[in-house]
């Protein structure tokens, strides 16, 4: 991820394969 990023802005992630546009897993981010 870039620097800068702030991420208790964001309440989830998703990780996401672009070579074959499937998303491989979302996820809750905790803190």
């Amino acid at each position: 991820m870039p620097d800068g990023i702030d991420l208790k802005a964001y309440g989830h992630v998703v990780i996401w394969c672009e070579q074959f546009g499937v998303l491989i897993s979302p996820a809750k981010l905790k803190f």
